[in-house]
């Protein structure tokens, strides 16, 4: 296995990743450009290997382990960032499922939203005892949300 290594990002980033205390994983994980291909980088401790499948490629793409710990990356030739793709993850007991990659699609919070949480002024969540929220509401206004991000009042 060759030094764990990914063009474009400090070796202190990737270990802070991996002991669990670097703060953007979509920066680490996911579909990323390099030249004029996607790398996609998995990190799935549980696999044995992974291959990406798409509509683009007929053929599965292999993933190559990059780190002992289960860090995978595989270069989709002339995708973009959009491709529409699925991780097959053969596990160590050789089981294989199919699923979506969740840094696929990016982060879902913009940068008003990550102020505003961490100014503690965005959503509060009403939490029942059985840990399952049952409302949202709205920390300006108090109203009841409907899962829409914007305040309506």
């Amino acid at each position: 296995m060759k030094p764990f290594e990914i063009a474009g990002l400090p070796p202190d980033e990737l270990n802070s990743f991996l002991t669990g205390t670097h703060s953007d994983p979509f920066r680490i994980l996911g579909p990323h450009r390099v030249g004029d291909d996607l790398a996609i980088r998995v990190f799935r401790p549980d696999a044995q290997s992974i291959d990406i499948t798409s509509n683009q490629s007929k053929e599965p793409i292999a993933a190559e382990r990059l780190h002992r710990d289960g860090f995978f990356c595989a270069s989709v030739p002339g995708a973009t960032r959009d491709l529409d793709y699925h991780l097959r993850i053969t596990g160590w007991d050789g089981s294989e499922h199919l699923t979506r990659d969740p840094y696929q699609y990016g982060p879902i919070m913009g940068e008003v939203d990550l102020h505003l949480f961490a100014e503690g002024q965005h959503w509060q969540w009403a939490i029942s005892t059985a840990g399952m929220a049952t409302s949202i509401r709205c920390a300006s206004c108090s109203a009841a949300g409907s899962g829409n991000y914007f305040c309506q009042a």
